[in-house]
């Protein structure tokens, strides 16, 4: 699915949708830096790199059991038995 990046006109914060298709140009929506309703300005269409977030999900479908994110009294409870 395709990612678009607008950026709050009062301070640039950057927010990304994953939708399958651009918003308008121009969209007020709640700022968590400015914490106040703000218009922002669609700035570019999202890439692979900077603007994508699959890294998180890449990382969880390559884990193995040595890993420390596996590491919990519960689930050791449960291999041990």
């Amino acid at each position: 699915m395709p990612s678009f990046v607008y950026s709050c006109e009062k301070c640039s914060t950057e927010l990304r949708f994953l939708v399958s298709f651009a918003l308008d140009e121009n969209i007020s929506i709640h700022c968590p830096k400015c914490n106040e309703v703000k218009k922002f300005q669609m700035e570019r269409e999202g890439n692979v790199g900077k603007d994508w977030c699959s890294n998180v999900s890449i990382k969880n479908k390559r884990r193995r059991d040595e890993d420390g994110l596996y590491k919990s009294p519960a689930r050791e409870q449960v291999l041990a038995s």
